[in-house]
């Protein structure tokens, strides 16, 4: 986790060995990544009735994020995925809405 000056946290994958889809072409730092939705940051008041470890959730649905070619996550799949939930992080007992991205560079 990363955060910048102006108080946005950035959760990135690093050394990760990630393909997407899109390429085909194997990256292996910040290519899938969180980001902190909207200026200036907010933080929520949540009572989660669960809080899903993202490690642990991404372990179980590996066959979902599989890329059939090379066998490994695919970060275009997993974006695809988040794009369809809203999603919260939580970091130190605060709660943070997060925006999926994949950086997909020829």
């Amino acid at each position: 986790m990363e955060k910048n000056y102006e108080g946005v946290h950035t959760f990135i994958f690093k050394n990760e060995g990630l393909v997407t889809s899109a390429f085909g072409q194997t990256v292996k730092e910040d290519l899938f990544f969180f980001t902190q939705s909207g200026f200036p940051p907010k933080k929520y008041s949540l009572k989660p009735k669960r809080i899903y470890s993202l490690k642990k959730f991404l372990k179980k649905k590996k066959e979902l994020f599989r890329d059939t070619s090379t066998g490994k996550p695919d970060a275009y799949k997993m974006m695809k995925f988040f794009d369809e939930y809203v999603v919260f992080f939580s970091v130190d007992n605060e709660f943070f809405k997060v925006e999926v991205h994949a950086s997909l560079s020829e």
